[in-house]
Formats: structure tokens, sequence, C-alpha cells
């Protein structure tokens, strides 16, 4: 895998650096673990202040554009960016009895 670094932005305010890369890849679209682990070899930083915002692929093209935040530490990942996860209510599924009419 190939990874580019496209533009870099400085947002002191929210002490974070915002990357976009190519990256370029042999067959499936790398999921979050492995384009952050890419992101972090290629970078030499530590895992905790790196967090993939987007990977968005091109159709048709084995190649896609990445939105990187790279924090100044990890208290600034829980103070500003937020991770919303869906969670089940019980983690049970309901299930309906039917009843036979006779």
């Amino acid at each position: 895998m190939k990874l580019d670094l496209v533009e870099e932005r400085e947002f002191p305010l929210l002490n974070r650096k915002q990357m976009k890369f190519s990256l370029d890849y042999d067959t499936v679209t790398p999921k979050n673990e492995e384009v952050k682990k890419i992101v972090v070899d290629n970078l030499k930083l530590d895992g905790n202040v790196v967090v993939i915002k987007k990977i968005n692929p091109f159709f048709g093209k084995n190649n896609a554009s990445i939105l990187v935040y790279v924090y100044k530490s990890s208290e600034d990942i829980e103070k500003y960016d937020k991770i919303h996860k869906k969670v089940k209510k019980d983690g049970k599924k309901e299930e309906t009895k039917k009843q036979d009419s006779k």
C-alpha cells in the first residue's frame, strides 16, 4: 500500500492537525485499524493521538482519500472528538410468537 500526503492544516485552538492522504491499495478497501497502523508507521507517531475520520474510496479504482486528525495529546481527543456508537437497548432480540388459529 502506498500513502501520499495531499494536504495538511493546523488547528491551534483544537490542538490538532488535519491531514488528507491518498492511499493506493491492492484488493479491497482497508479497514480503519489497518489505515491507522499505516498512518502511524508513516508519520512515526503514537497511535493514541491519531483518529481516522473518513475513508472515501473512489469507484472502480484501487485508490481512496483519507481524512486523519492528529491531536497533541490523548486528553484533547477526549475533549474535542466524541465517538458516537449505536448501543442496543437490551442486547437481546425480541421474539415474536405466532398464534395458530384453528
